[in-house]
């Protein structure tokens, strides 16, 4: 019985020695609310959107307030760790808006009987954010939407 209460006694020193053990504080993170680093909403307009002939894509570049701010090591561990959300909203502003996660696919039936295809998505790097917009269904149709608004929100 002596044993056993040696053993354990031995045991708590060492786990508490081992625990207890602290090194050098690392540097601060990202400050946060709730692990909300930010929202942003983008209202893009169809002459906002700049044109990738090559790729046939739609795109605007435009990096939220809340990553810009962010230094550079933290962009770099946000993009590593983080997490970044971006929406579609249909009916922005009115009672029956709703959101619709990126990437989205919209198709219908036009007046010509073609389908036409919207497809929203985005990319981002440490330092750069895009939306993209791309067209299918008919040429005649063929152009950056007119209205489009984005919610664009980062959680750490």
């Amino acid at each position: 019985m002596k044993m056993k209460k040696l053993f354990l006694l031995l045991f708590v020193v060492a786990a508490t020695t081992l625990v207890s053990c602290e090194g050098d504080q690392g540097p601060p993170g990202i400050d946060g609310v709730n692990n909300l680093l930010g929202s942003h909403i983008y209202d893009v307009r169809a002459s906002d959107w700049d044109y990738d002939a090559e790729a046939d894509i739609y795109y605007l570049s435009e990096t939220p307030d809340f990553i810009k701010e962010l230094s550079d090591r933290n962009k770099q561990l946000f993009y590593d760790e983080g997490l970044l959300m971006v929406y579609l909203i249909t009916n922005y502003g009115t009672n029956n808006s709703f959101q619709q996660p990126l990437p989205t696919i919209e198709h219908w039936t036009n007046n010509n009987g073609v389908v036409d295809i919207y497809d929203f998505s985005f990319n981002y790097t440490p330092k750069d954010f895009q939306l993209l917009f791309k067209y299918s269904g008919d040429p005649d149709n063929a152009k950056a939407p007119d209205n489009a608004y984005f919610r664009v929100v980062g959680y750490w």
